[in-house]
C-alpha cells in the first residue's frame, strides 16, 4: 500500500515537472460549478457534503478496506479550491494552511493533500489512480474519470452544492 501512494506521488511530481498541458478530450465549461471527480473503478457514485468535508479535512482516509483516498488538490491559486474551501470546509486558504499544520504537528498527518498545478495531472492522477480524487471545472466525461454526485446532484444540475 506505500508503495502504491508513493508511485502515485512519484507520478504527480513527474507530471507536474514536465509541464503537461490539460487533455484535448476536457472541455472547461464557462459557469463556476466544481465537480469532484474519482476513478472510474471506484464504487462510490456520490457523496453527501459532510463526507466530502471529511476527505477534504483527512478525517475520512479510506474508500473501503482495500483502497486509501488519496487526495489532490489544485494550488491555492485556483477557482476549484477557493471554492472546496469556502463551501465544504468554511475556511480561507490560511485557516486550511493552519488546519493541516496542526495535524501534522499533533502527528494525525504526514503531510497537507498534495497540490498539482493543473486540472490535466488532476485528471491523470485520478485516472491512473483507483483511490484518487480532485476537484476540476466541470468537464465532459474522459475514460479512466467519473464525476460523483454531490447531495444528489451533478454539477450540471439545479441544486448542485459546488458553484
Amino acid at each position: 500500500m506505500k508503495l502504491r501512494f508513493f508511485f502515485a506521488l512519484a507520478l504527480v511530481v513527474v507530471l507536474s515537472s514536465a509541464g503537461v498541458a490539460a487533455p484535448q478530450d476536457v472541455s472547461v465549461v464557462t459557469g463556476t460549478s466544481v465537480a469532484v471527480i474519482v476513478n472510474s473503478d471506484n464504487a462510490v457514485d456520490k457523496l453527501s457534503m459532510a463526507e466530502l468535508q471529511q476527505i477534504v479535512l483527512g478525517e475520512k482516509r479510506s474508500w473501503n478496506a482495500k483502497t486509501p483516498i488519496m487526495l489532490m488538490m489544485r494550488n491555492d491559486q485556483s477557482h476549484e479550491r477557493t471554492i472546496i474551501l469556502r463551501k465544504i470546509c468554511r475556511m480561507t486558504e490560511g485557516e486550511y494552511h493552519q488546519y493541516w499544520t496542526g495535524k501534522i504537528f499533533r502527528g494525525e498527518a504526514t503531510s497537507e493533500p498534495v497540490v498539482v498545478p493543473s486540472i490535466g495531472t488532476a485528471l491523470d492522477f485520478v485516472s491512473s489512480v483507483k483511490g484518487g480524487i480532485s476537484f476540476v471545472e466541470a468537464t465532459s466525461p474522459r475514460p479512466g474519470i467519473k464525476i460523483l454526485r454531490i447531495d444528489g446532484h451533478l454539477p450540471t444540475e439545479p441544486g448542485y452544492p459546488l458553484q
